[in-house]
């Protein structure tokens, strides 16, 4: 294991933070969580920040985002017809009272869940907030940054400090809400504003100020707390399209270039100029501008400190699309943080099998896989992939070169789960890591589960799910 890993930032991503559950469940196995301290984030990764300083675990959170309608946080319309509009707000703006609420509960919820396994104490500092929060008049406590930043001083097994970041509105400056500079604002609220996509939703009053998007200005928070050493600071950020295109991908991998986000003509206006418009924004510079110092920043500063999640073709505003692939959105998140974590010796040897672990994920992938096919009657689909399977099943269990063939097999798989989510293959592969964390059992993993998910895929299919 190299350097400890003491700080983690969340890139904003909307409908894509999804993938975040599977994130926080690849921390907490490997053991990369127990060292950290601080987690800072922008937007959705706002969010899960402040779940996880909480002190929510993976499994929690699986279950949350699995059993959450995520278009019906967004809330009703805010704006109207005719008549007065509040700023930021258009004919499409939702309100987000529902995002808020489901953030305050389930850091509430976290929080005293963490609280209850502590013995009683007698503390200057921590008696307030049991007090608070184990006041049965008070139903909606506020938990603050400066709670979150002394339980973690307390109880850093349990909770952590955080950090999240907001642009004014309508001048677009940063604001940074931690405990050295906020440390009664309610972590809850500052999640909220953070979240505020401009257009999509309202933004959020936080005193007598609104607040939008914290990704409009920087998507990627590293600047929460002072002194972040590079080294021990590991950043996520969401991959977007083929990696010749993909301004993350050549950030990481490609030669060094004055831009590495190039916009189209079209999404530099929708950027730069319409949504600015009609979120009634009036800031000194320009989205695109903002996003590509971002990039820039992970070339500098986290080359090899950055984890990039792959969702496929995924939009940031496309809520409905997240919740059906919901499952496989967690699986890519999961995957792609334990792929990086074993890539750069991250893990706690004690707590996680590196040198098994895509030999076991392949294993359970091809039973999955098996049962689906049978499922469908199909004996057509992807033979090369169960000729690979059997050849992998004869290489003797303490071979080496097993781990290794499993992991150009995973490599495959992934990619081809990442292009078709909503096929066999996605499914499969979801199915397969649900089933390796304990998430479902195998017995779960029955023709029932898959009839409830597939069926809507399958109607539309007249062709193969897999293409060679």
């Amino acid at each position: 294991m190299q350097h400890k890993i003491r700080h983690l930032v969340f890139s904003g991503g909307g409908a894509k933070g999804v993938a975040y559950a599977g994130a926080h469940a690849a921390l907490e196995q490997t053991g990369v969580l127990s060292s950290v301290e601080k987690i800072s984030g922008a937007s959705a990764g706002a969010i899960i920040s402040a779940f996880i300083a909480a002190g929510m675990n993976s499994q929690a959170c699986y279950r949350l985002l699995q059993t959450t309608s995520y278009p019906d946080l967004l809330g009703k319309h805010s704006g109207h017809f005719i008549g007065y509009r509040s700023p930021g707000e258009t004919l499409f703006t939702k309100t987000g009272d529902p995002l808020e609420a489901f953030i305050r509960a389930n850091i509430i919820a976290a929080t005293k869940k963490n609280l209850q396994k502590i013995n009683p104490v007698i503390n200057a500092d921590l008696n307030p907030i049991v007090e608070k929060i184990f006041d049965r008049n008070n139903e909606k406590p506020n938990i603050t940054f400066r709670d979150l930043k002394i339980c973690a001083q307390y109880y850093p097994q349990y909770f952590k400090e955080c950090g999240v970041t907001a642009v004014t509105h309508p001048a677009g400056d940063l604001k940074i809400f931690n405990a050295k500079n906020t440390p009664d604002i309610e972590s809850a609220l500052a999640c909220r504003a953070s979240a505020s996509l401009p257009v999509f939703l309202a933004p959020a009053k936080i005193g007598n100020d609104l607040y939008m998007d914290g990704g409009f200005y920087d998507n990627l928070p590293d600047i929460c707390f002072d002194a972040v050493n590079p080294q021990e600071t590991l950043l996520f950020a969401f991959g977007e399209g083929p990696d010749a295109s993909n301004p993350l991908f050549q950030a990481l991998y490609g030669k060094k270039e004055s831009q590495f986000y190039k916009p189209s003509f079209f999404e530099s206006v929708c950027r730069n100029k319409l949504i600015p418009k009609l979120a009634a924004l009036k800031t000194p510079y320009y989205n695109t501008h903002q996003k590509e110092l971002s990039f820039q920043k992970i070339r500098d500063r986290y080359p090899l400190r950055t984890v990039e999640l792959r969702t496929g073709e995924l939009l940031t505003t496309n809520f409905d699309s997240a919740q059906k692939i919901s499952r496989q959105l967690a699986a890519f998140g999961y995957l792609d943080t334990i792929n990086y974590i074993i890539n750069h010796d991250l893990y706690d040897e004690k707590l996680f099998q590196h040198n098994l672990f895509f030999t076991q994920l392949i294993e359970k992938f091809f039973d999955v896989f098996q049962e689906i096919r049978k499922k469908i009657n199909s004996h057509e689909l992807h033979n090369h992939f169960h000729k690979e399977m059997l050849a992998l099943q004869t290489v003797p269990q303490n071979d080496p070169c097993k781990e290794k063939i499993a992991r150009e097999m995973f490599y495959k798989i992934k990619k081809q789960a990442e292009d078709h989510p909503t096929e066999i293959i996605g499914f499969s592969l979801a199915s397969a890591v649900e089933w390796h964390n304990g998430w479902l059992s195998r017995n779960q993993l029955g023709i029932d589960i898959y009839a409830k998910h597939l069926m809507r895929a399958l109607e539309d299919l007249e062709r193969d799910c897999f293409r060679p």
